[in-house]
């Protein structure tokens, strides 16, 4: 009598668990993660995550779990999970951006409206408000876990989870980020090739010592004398000033606000230098040009000449100026970033020397954090699909330095064009706005639904067998979001070429085979 009411009460206790899937995950722990919570969010419930408010939104599980390979290791991961008639089948991991430290609610959302379980993680950085984060006792594993781990964990966590929820495992696993989720979706790409079926790598910051590094070049050459620093109505001078001499010579059409290819570009920094008795508001003093000669030349080593980064391309003016700063603001740190990771953080970034210091940051912290083999054999073996665009007037990621690792993945990786693609968006800044078209799905908050118009479900279309994308047609939009100008964005080496007609309309673009971005790439020791 005692047994069956024992079993009863069993019964009792385990049937509402049991009953849903959801609130069955509570406390489940698989390898280094262990869910902490697990609860049904019904269809339009408002929720307010990250400072914004989402209500419309389909039903789904929510789930938020932790993992750690370390003791000093505190991974957050979100993984949401659309009711199974919603379900589309496929898990999608999404990236973060710049230092991490929370969750991006942003592509979790879009991920789920499109149908995706869709699993985001904070890279075991929070808060991450600034690079401060990076020193002190135990900050090697954060380092380790923002370089590479914890995009790992997230996704096996995510993949048991999916597998646990619906009861069968998911078809197909994509990731999709930008900029530092673009370093994750590379880094998955070489050290975890068996993650991902298909990957979309936005901007990505993959050759991150060298990127850091450049920011800070950029903030010492414009701070190099009194006389070289240049003022934003300068910097919007200059902008202007290589739209006079190249808008409509580089294949882009003549009433073009924006390069469609910066290389092409023959524009100096001496073509705009003072002459006697003009106004230096209105021109460049010798200093400010031998500054903004650096910048476009590529960074290099003082002593061997050596370019370890491309340099920030021609068109990127007005988002590159943001590095500038005040000269305070570089000693502070502004645009040292991970330098003061390895000298602590009271170094002197001013006295930075790019010979024998960047190596040692190189050193100690590219094995972490540089993701540039362009050997993706492994990848491509089990059928791996992988997509990269870049704003060609990004100025933060600078985009040459992509087209370099695009060209490198042709030379080491055989068979390249059957699996991997090149997007480069003319005028398009930093993962998205600028004046160019800059609108193509490229992230899943910004859903445009079929693979003519939209990366991702190319990409998809693509894993699943489909043809490898062309042209994606990207949209320039107005301040209310309508559509105002349409153009191909070709994929590398093709470039899209003004033919005459309606400059909106992609019909007047063809996409014509170039060979290739000339401009002043790393040397061999800065590609590894």
């Amino acid at each position: 009598m005692k047994w069956i009411i024992a079993v009863a009460l069993f019964a009792f206790l385990a049937g509402p668990a049991a009953a849903n899937p959801c609130i069955a995950l509570n406390g489940l722990a698989i390898a280094n993660s262990q869910v902490r919570d697990a609860h049904d969010v019904r269809a339009g419930e408002a929720l307010n995550l990250g400072g914004h408010s989402y209500g419309d939104l389909p039903a789904f599980c929510r789930v938020t779990a932790t993992a750690g390979a370390d003791r000093h290791s505190n991974v957050l991961v979100e993984l949401w999970l659309p009711e199974s008639a919603l379900w589309n089948h496929k898990l999608l991991g999404t990236g973060n951006g710049g230092f991490a430290g929370s969750i991006s609610y942003g592509a979790l959302t879009g991920g789920l409206k499109r149908g995706y379980a869709v699993a985001n993680t904070d890279m075991g950085t929070f808060p991450a408000s600034s690079a401060s984060w990076a020193a002190g006792t135990g900050q090697p594993e954060m380092l380790k876990d923002w370089g590479y781990r914890s995009t790992h964990e997230m996704t096996l966590l995510a993949q048991a989870l999916v597998r646990r929820y619906y009861d069968q495992p998911p078809l197909r696993s994509y990731f999709v980020g930008c900029s530092t989720g673009g370093h994750q979706a590379l880094m998955e790409a070489q050290l975890y090739p068996n993650d991902y079926d298909a990957i979309l790598a936005g901007a990505p910051a993959n050759n991150r010592t060298r990127l850091h590094v450049a920011f800070l070049q950029t903030g010492i050459d414009v701070h190099a004398t009194p006389k070289s620093f240049l003022p934003p109505d300068l910097v919007t001078l200059v902008h202007a000033a290589i739209l006079k001499a190249c808008v409509g010579k580089d294949g882009g059409a003549p009433g073009d606000l924006f390069l469609n290819d910066p290389t092409w570009c023959a524009w100096q920094p001496r073509d705009l230098l003072c002459q006697s008795g003009e106004n230096p508001s209105r021109c460049l003093s010798p200093d400010q040009a031998a500054a903004l000669l650096k910048i476009y030349d590529g960074f290099s080593d003082p002593r061997t000449g050596h370019v370890f980064y491309p340099g920030w391309p021609k068109g990127s003016e007005i988002q590159v100026s943001g590095l500038f700063g005040t000269r305070e603001q570089v000693v502070n740190g502004f645009v040292g970033t991970l330098v003061p990771w390895v000298f602590g953080p009271t170094y002197d970034v001013t006295r930075f020397d790019f010979d024998g210091d960047l190596a040692k940051v190189d050193a100690e912290l590219g094995p972490i954090m540089n993701h540039v083999d362009p050997d993706l054999t492994a990848f491509a073996a089990h059928g791996g699909k992988l997509i990269i665009f870049h704003g060609l007037a990004d100025g933060i990621v600078g985009p040459l330095d992509s087209i370099n690792y695009f060209d490198r993945i042709g030379r080491a990786t055989p068979r390249s064009d059957r699996f991997v693609r090149l997007y480069l968006a003319p005028g398009m800044a930093h993962c998205q706005g600028g004046e160019g078209p800059n609108s193509f799905g490229q992230t899943p908050d910004k859903p445009v639904g079929d693979a003519q118009h939209d990366l991702l479900v190319a990409l998809d279309e693509w894993s699943e067998g489909g043809q490898a994308p062309t042209a994606i047609i990207a949209a320039t939009r107005d301040a209310v979001g309508r559509i105002v100008a349409t153009r191909p964005i070709c994929s590398y080496p093709r470039k899209a070429i003004y033919q005459g007609g309606d400059a909106r309309d992609e019909k007047s673009f063809r996409c014509v085979m170039s060979n290739g971005a000339v401009f002043a790439r790393p040397a061999p020791e800065y590609l590894h």
